[in-house]
Formats: C-alpha cells, sequence, structure tokens
C-alpha cells in the first residue's frame, strides 16, 4: 500500500540527523533563524508587540522566553508572540515557490519548546530544518492557487512548527504522523488580513498550534494519516491544484531551504522586485521626484491584487501592501526600510503627490515567471519626454541574487541593535553562527537577557 504524505513527511523528519545534512545546508540554516532573530527583536518595538507582550505576560507556568522583554511564560504562548512579532515588520525570509514566510512558525516553535527541554544548539538546527522542508513541500504542493484565500505562512506553516515541534519532542513516526494529522485540522490564515495587524497574528497561531499538535500527539492524542490529500483533507479543501507529488518530489534528496529568499526592504515581497528596480533607475539616471511625469509598474497577478491596488494607505502596515507607496517613497527616500514606514511619511504631500502617478498594471512577461520569479518591471517618464526601463526578475536576496553572510550578519546588528544595542548584537551574531556547537539553547537566550 502506498505511504500516504503525512507519513512520508513523519518518515523525514524522524529520520533527520544532522551528521548526515550537508554542511551547506547547516549553514544556512543558521542563517534563518539569525534572519530570525533580527527580525523578532526589531519587531519587539512595534506597538503591537506592546501589546502582545502585556497580555501574556503574567502566563504560567514560566518555560520559554519572549524575545524583547524577556521574560518567560508557557512554551505554546512564547511561541505564538514570538512567531506574530517576528512577522510585524516585514523583514523575515520568504520561498517563493512554496510562497510562504518559513521562519516565522518553524523557529519560534522549536526555540519554545527547545528552551523548555534544555535542548542542543544541534537540535534547534535540525528542528529547523526539518519545519522548513515540511512546510516549503506542502505550500509547494498547494500553491499558487492556495494563495487566493490562504495566507500560505498561516496554514502550511502549521505544519511545519509542528513537524519542528515534533523533532525537538523526539516524537516516534506514528506520534509524528499524528501529530501532523493534527496541525491540518488546526491550519488557518486568511489572506483578507493582509494590511492589518492582524497579519503577523497568522504565524503566531501557526506557531503556537504546531507546539500544540506536536504535544497532544506526544500524550496520544491522534490525527488521521490522510490530512492532506484524503477527500475530505487539506488538499481538496484549501486548493484547485491536481498534481501534490510537486511539491514532495525533492524531500530528503534536496533542500529547500537553500532556495530561501531574505528580505532587504520591510514590505512584502511582492513590492521588492519592483521597489529594486525603482532604486536603480534613481541611482542610475539621478531621477528626481518632481522630474517625474509617470511609473509605471507591471507585475504578477498575485501581487496586482495583494499591493497593486491600494493608492491611498492609512497606516504603516497598509503602505507596506501598497506597491504604488513603495515605489514614491523608494525615489523620494532612496530606501524602503523601516523608517520610511512611518505615519509622518504617510502624511507628506510630496509623499501622496507621488502616488498619483503611480501606475500598477498586469505585465503578461512577469506573470508567466510567477512563481517560479516574483519580477516586476519599472518605467519611469520624466517631463522632457525621456523614458527609463528597468525589468528585475529575481529581487536581491533571492537564490539567484543573494544577499551574502556578511550582507545578512550587517542585516541582523542593524534591526536587533534597535532593540538590544551594537555590541549585544554582535555578541548575539557570533554566538548563533556557532550555535551546533551549544550544549544548551539557554546560552543564546542568555545572551539577550545578561
Amino acid at each position: 500500500m502506498c505511504k500516504s504524505y503525512a507519513e512520508r513527511l513523519a518518515e523525514f523528519i524522524v529520520s533527520l540527523n544532522l551528521n548526515a545534512v550537508p554542511a551547506n545546508v547547516i549553514e544556512h540554516a543558521k542563517l534563518c533563524i539569525l534572519d530570525w532573530f533580527g527580525a523578532v527583536l526589531a519587531g519587539a518595538n512595534e506597538k503591537e508587540a506592546a501589546m502582545l507582550i502585556e497580555l501574556f505576560k503574567d502566563f504560567t507556568p514560566k518555560e520559554a522566553t519572549i524575545i524583547g522583554p524577556g521574560f518567560k511564560v508557557p512554551a505554546q504562548d512564547a511561541a505564538y508572540v514570538n512567531g506574530a512579532i517576528s512577522h510585524m515588520i516585514e523583514l523575515d525570509d520568504i520561498h517563493r515557490e512554496a510562497i510562504i514566510h518559513p521562519g516565522v512558525p518553524v523557529i519560534p516553535a522549536a526555540l519554545a519548546l527547545s528552551e523548555k527541554l534544555n535542548a542542543s544548539g544541534s537540535t534547534l538546527i535540525e528542528a529547523v530544518i526539518a519545519g522548513y522542508e515540511v512546510e516549503i513541500a506542502i505550500g509547494k504542493a498547494v500553491n499558487p492557487s492556495h494563495y487566493r484565500f490562504w495566507h500560505t505562512t498561516g496554514t502550511c506553516g502549521t505544519f511545519g512548527a509542528a513537524a519542528a515541534a515534533s523533532k525537538v519532542l523526539n516524537l516516534t513516526l506514528s506520534e509524528t504522523v499524528n501529530s501532523l494529522g493534527i496541525a491540518g485540522t488546526h491550519a488557518a490564515g486568511l489572506i483578507e488580513v493582509f494590511g492589518s495587524s492582524s497579519k503577523p497574528l497568522n504565524p503566531g497561531r501557526a506557531a503556537r498550534d504546531g507546539v500544540m499538535a506536536a504535544l497532544l500527539a506526544k500524550i496520544g492524542f491522534t490525527g488521521p494519516k490522510t490530512i492532506l490529500e484524503g477527500e475530505k483533507g487539506f488538499f481538496k479543501a484549501t486548493s484547485a491544484e491536481s498534481f501534490y507529488e510537486k511539491g514532495f518530489s525533492g524531500l530528503g534528496v534536496t533542500y529547500e531551504i537553500l532556495r530561501n529568499s531574505f528580505k532587504r526592504h520591510a514590505s512584502c515581497g511582492h513590492t521588492h522586485a519592483a521597489i529594486d528596480a525603482m532604486l536603480d533607475l534613481r541611482s542610475r539616471f539621478n531621477l528626481k521626484p518632481q522630474e517625474i511625469v509617470e511609473l509605471e509598474v507591471g507585475t504578477y497577478k498575485d501581487a496586482l491584487e495583494i499591493v497593486g491596488k491600494n493608492y491611498e494607505p492609512k497606516t504603516p502596515a497598509e503602505a507596506k501592501f501598497s506597491l504604488p507607496y513603495c515605489i514614491a517613497i523608494a525615489i523620494i527616500d532612496g530606501a524602503a526600510g523601516l523608517r520610511q514606514f512611518t505615519y509622518e511619511n504617510l502624511s507628506k504631500n510630496d509623499v501622496k503627490d507621488l502616488i498619483k502617478r503611480v501606475r500598477v498594471y498586469l505585465d503578461d512577461e512577469i506573470n508567466m515567471l510567477y512563481p517560479q520569479k516574483l519580477g516586476a518591471r519599472v518605467k519611469v517618464t520624466v517631463r522632457s519626454g525621456k523614458t527609463y526601463e528597468k525589468v528585475v526578475e529575481s529581487a536581491k536576496g533571492s537564490p539567484e541574487n543573494p544577499l551574502s553572510k556578511d550582507e545578512l550578519i550587517s542585516k541582523f546588528i542593524d534591526l536587533a541593535s534597535l532593540k538590544v544595542g551594537f555590541e549585544k548584537s554582535k555578541e548575539l551574531a557570533n554566538v548563533i553562527m556557532k550555535l551546533e556547537k551549544l550544549d544548551s539553547v539557554s546560552e543564546l537566550l542568555e545572551v539577550l537577557t545578561s
């Protein structure tokens, strides 16, 4: 009898051993963890983060650390809060084909249980790799149609968090199948919340529910082994795809974590190629906002629907999902970082005026590349009648156009220092990059709380 997809995933999770994992995969996993820590530390400064922290601060027992304030709460609650906070500034990693932010559900789930159980750094890395591969496999299987309504980071991320949690708990094969089965009925997260402060709650809930799925499986709760492909399972309920095997063909042979993308702009990933194109044109031709007559931005269907239609964002969260705003602020400020997404910038007349000159449209050539590539075409017309055009098929930070290790460490220090200062950020980066040598992840967390 053919094994179910959950059984195949469980076999991969249980058999994964860091000693047999290629060195470049381990190194990349550590960079993913580093990048996540930068996002959660910078995110801890957000107003919504303070609200969450206040809500959870008195929860007991004290098992795992909420990154930022440094106090402990139950492991599943630490996973929830850290998962949500790490998604708040839109600088967390992306896997394009799976259309998912893989780190924000998986790493907080793995970290919370690793701290609770005093697990080693190697165990944490193993769990992160397992979680990434599982959620990406499922994301690739159900997309692109899944992403029409469903936030993959919340849905498929629940499976990834459960995989990571199962690895930390050292579940048996049958328990791991049950954990994935339970995760499938927990999986949720709707696109409708994009642009609101509820969006980060999707990965937060995924992280928490993944932890709970594994804990429930450990004490004997069961879930269907056909949770994915069953007649009333996850695939048929949430996807119009007919060939699910596309997500699983390389499982255990190739590592999708290596095809992860890291973000350098503090906005939705669907805006990044266009921002890169705009910044390139601005730099090469010394373009000034007052000279511009029209800015045409060609993109793919999902980007048009999700970020291409809001020409009047009212909040920084909405601005991160407004391609017209991102293009306008990029040419005015020469950047699209955290400092560009503020109420002050939203109220500026020069920003509002430039947004009116942006036209976002569906570009057939760019659309054909999606989701393998998240590209954009930007054309600028100036008052003299000259036009300047740039096509970016893969934004900086993608596998084809990667950020270097030094660039990622620099990004981390820039973000982390906003919360813990420059020296502690450098110390934390050094500890993360030797994570497999730590006897306990508590050594990592002590850097933050000391």
